[in-house]
């Protein structure tokens, strides 16, 4: 199979070659394939706003993205990089599958980008010294709910094996709105949580959603997500099976 070949190709530049690719950039080239002017996006884990400040600028003045982000000095940074506009909004929340007024929260000095819910695996763990600390929690349920969005094109997520947790968390959005999800999916953070390899796969099935890669390559086929699990890359989307044909335009990847 096609797919199964660029795997290969693209397995073979990092484990023989040594060539790390720019997988943030490759995740930008491929949001920016289908995000447009109106659009609304949730940016989970945002961080200090890499993604988010391209999120503004795709989704325009009649768009809105609403950025997350707990840990509160990262935050601010995030709401002095971005500033105040009138259509993006910032939460200094967790989101997960419930609600909670506060919850613990695993802040990892020395990399604060692996903090999270759950002490996860740590890419340099001597360079790392987790501490607990408490941070508020909701769900992207009741967030929509809260703010009566009326839409959700895209959901982007970043929160160190949570991810899976928060789309438990926003079902019903899912199922009302079916926007395209991203989210980082590695074994190092998703073991944190109790999920598995396949967790993914069969989250997607049960949301009638279907596995590309971060090129935006269709992986949904059962052998073909055998073989790609946990090789090349850790970043996914998931695409509504009524948008497939449609994604599958958008990979600039032999077809």
């Amino acid at each position: 199979m096609r797919e199964i070949q660029n795997i290969e190709v693209i397995a073979a530049l990092r484990d023989n070659y040594g060539i790390d690719l720019p997988y943030e950039a490759i995740l930008e080239r491929s949001y920016r394939r289908f995000l447009k002017s109106g659009d609304v996006v949730l940016d989970i884990g945002a961080h200090t706003g890499l993604h988010a400040a391209n999120f503004l600028e795709c989704v325009g003045d009649d768009g809105a993205v609403l950025a997350f982000e707990p840990l509160p000095e990262v935050h601010h940074m995030l709401l002095r990089k971005l500033g105040n506009r009138p259509n993006l909004r910032i939460f200094e929340l967790a989101l997960s599958s419930a609600p909670a007024a506060r919850a613990e929260f695993v802040r990892a000095e020395g990399s604060l980008s692996e903090s999270g819910l759950k002490r996860r695996e740590y890419n340099d763990p001597q360079s790392v010294i987790p501490s607990t600390t408490h941070v508020e929690v909701s769900t992207i349920d009741e967030i929509v709910r809260k703010f009566g969005l009326s839409a959700v094109s895209y959901i982007k997520m970043d929160i160190e094996g949570a991810e899976l947790d928060a789309i438990a968390g926003g079902s019903k959005t899912i199922q009302r709105f079916r926007p395209i999800i991203s989210l980082e999916y590695g074994p190092q953070a998703y073991g944190a949580y109790g999920y598995h390899d396949d967790s993914l796969f069969d989250v997607a099935a049960q949301l009638d959603y279907r596995v590309f890669d971060p090129f935006m390559q269709d992986i949904g086929d059962p052998n073909v997500w055998s073989f790609a699990k946990n090789r090349y890359c850790w970043d996914y989307f998931i695409v509504p099976l009524e948008r497939v044909s449609e994604a599958r335009g958008w990979s600039a990847l032999p077809a």
